[in-house]
């Protein structure tokens, strides 16, 4: 009863409304990306000067230290038992987003996916703006070494062109809760339209490179970035949760290799680089 009387009391003293915040029970999640949104970022990490001295930036032409990301925006729709009881958040989701690349070799693809945890999502929001509410991006990042793989030895290392489909999937509870009306799926590159049919996502691809994505608390940056996407469970990668994407091919792909643990382990002395 106290409970119940203490806020009652406030909202007479101040003239306030008591607004109880209620977490959704049942969320539907809707893919809101047209194919001419999606693409390949570059990153630009922060020039940082550590213990008084510079920080440093790749030069111009130098991909060797580029990190790259994709946003997969998302519309997220909470509801609850109560209906009066307005739903201000979603406490956890979970999203696999699927990307198809074009390698350097004609017709090859790689199909990669990562699965992240997004927790507190805001279903309101705070600047007032109701087309924002609900709305939040997916985003998973690509490590220099894994965007040296999309390119191959052949060319520069861009990965930016190289993007050719996106899809995803969201689990609420355990359970699949994807806007069924709406497909999960958009498919980037016209040309890998006649190739690209049905539930592609689903289907395995070789990979035979070993490409992987990244979350974003699987880089080195991750606090300079907390805005582009809710918090992520774990917010900061242990060392196993960094060895925990899954490759859509024949083999599982991991978030490192030899060439990105290089990279990781200048990243105290370099930041500015990364």
């Amino acid at each position: 009863m106290k409970n119940l009387i203490w806020p009652l009391a406030v909202s007479a003293v101040f003239g306030t409304s008591v607004v109880s915040a209620a977490v959704a029970e049942k969320v539907q999640v809707t893919l809101d990306l047209k194919p001419t949104d999606a693409k390949v970022e570059r990153v630009s990490t922060p020039d940082l000067g550590l213990m008084g001295g510079k920080g440093t930036k790749a030069k111009a032409g130098d991909e060797s230290h580029t990190w790259y990301m994709v946003r997969v925006p998302l519309k997220v729709e909470g509801k609850n038992k109560n209906a009066d009881e307005p739903v201000t958040f979603v406490d956890s989701l979970k999203v696999r987003v699927y990307l198809v690349f074009t390698g350097e070799s004609k017709g090859e693809m790689m199909l990669v996916d990562k699965e992240i945890t997004y927790v507190e999502i805001p279903l309101t929001a705070s600047s007032g703006d109701k087309a924002s509410e609900g709305r939040m991006n997916a985003v998973v990042f690509i490590s220099p070494g894994n965007a040296a793989k999309i390119c191959g030895t052949k060319g520069k290392v861009d990965p930016t062109g190289h993007l050719g489909a996106v899809a995803v999937e969201a689990t609420f509870g355990g359970s699949n809760c994807l806007n069924t009306k709406v497909e999960p799926c958009v498919v980037v590159d016209r040309g890998l339209k006649s190739k690209l049919t049905g539930s592609w996502w689903k289907k395995k691809n070789g990979n035979k490179k070993g490409v992987a994505l990244s979350a974003i608390s699987e880089t080195p940056f991750a606090p300079f970035y907390a805005s582009l996407s809710p918090a992520t469970s774990p917010m900061y990668a242990t060392g196993e949760t960094a060895k925990s994407s899954s490759g859509s091919g024949s083999s599982s792909a991991t978030t490192t290799d030899d060439s990105d643990s290089d990279t990781t382990s200048d990243k105290k002395g370099s930041k500015g680089d990364e």
